[in-house]
């Protein structure tokens, strides 16, 4: 007997403000919605993540702060960048 990974594509990705528990303050997040998974917030300032309003466990390993939060701000730039060259 054999083992499936599934992993869902990322149907949407955006950039959305509100308020994060962990800063405790308004924040951006970027929201991506996967299928069979749901909703994922990373916020832009802190890295943690949420699926479907629920914090998701933390990578027990130095540095994944910093990572997840260079992974968001890095799409969010890319993103912000496409929009830029649309409205020209």
């Amino acid at each position: 007997m054999g083992s499936a990974i599934c992993s869902g594509t990322i149907e949407k990705t955006w950039i959305e403000r509100g308020h994060c528990p962990t800063c405790k303050k308004q924040r951006f997040f970027l929201r991506e919605m996967v299928d069979w998974y749901g909703l994922y917030d990373t916020c832009l300032k802190c890295g943690d993540r949420w699926g479907e309003n629920e914090l998701l466990d933390r990578p027990f390993c130095r540095g994944w702060r910093k990572e997840s939060v260079d992974r968001a701000k890095k799409f969010y730039r890319r993103m912000k960048k496409t929009v830029q060259k649309e409205r020209r």
